[in-house]
């Protein structure tokens, strides 16, 4: 064989190889699952959720709403924001499918949007102002009482004080329909609501 077919089939060869090695796919589906005693978790492969945690914090939840659930909540885990964005396409950090046992997530614990389905399956779906304020004033990270409410990482009765303190909390009747409620920037209005239902 001469050199220059000797070549020509080492490129061809090199080709090959390479379109047969794959990069791993940055937004694999959520293929892997597992069940604990209230939850039903989807996931993608290496991805990880604090499933002792999430049962606790339920219970809990439960305790404090005075409800029950007779399903099993459907958590599923995202690796971050873009890989919930390019399977669900929402640029969100999580969301609740409302009138399902459905929610998605970025986090390994969820205490906002299990909130939600828990919530709006047992009594409706009520306005913003109370859906997010009750996901919020169970937004706690401790399972220890006394359960102090945060919104990243500040208690929401200093941040909803702070708001107050610069003039800046709209009316009432502002935040009672939902499109108003959404209108203002959610750092203001979500805490807000959280401080008003604690």
């Amino acid at each position: 064989m001469s050199l220059g077919r000797f070549l020509a089939l080492l490129a061809v060869l090199a080709g090959l190889l390479s379109a047969c090695r794959q990069e791993p796919d940055p937004f694999p589906p959520l293929s892997e699952t597992m069940e604990s005693t209230h939850f039903q978790y989807h996931f993608a492969p290496g991805d990880a959720i604090d499933t002792s945690w999430q049962e606790l914090y339920l219970q809990g939840l439960l305790e404090r709403l005075e409800v029950s659930v007779s399903y099993r909540l459907q958590y599923h885990k995202y690796r971050n924001r873009a890989h919930l964005k390019a399977l669900q396409g929402r640029d969100t950090n999580g969301f609740a499918e409302p009138g399902t046992p459905d929610f998605h997530t970025i986090w390994p614990i969820d205490n906002h949007e299990c909130v939600h389905v828990v919530a709006v399956n047992a009594i409706g779906h009520p306005p913003a102002l109370f859906n997010e304020g009750l996901a919020v004033s169970q937004h706690y990270q401790s399972l220890v009482y006394p359960h102090l409410p945060v919104w990243n990482g500040q208690p929401v009765g200093q941040v909803a004080k702070e708001w107050k303190e610069k003039g800046q909390i709209p009316a009432v009747a502002e935040l009672l329909e939902s499109t108003g409620f959404f209108s203002f920037d959610p750092d203001l209005t979500y805490p807000v609501a959280g401080a008003f239902v604690h």
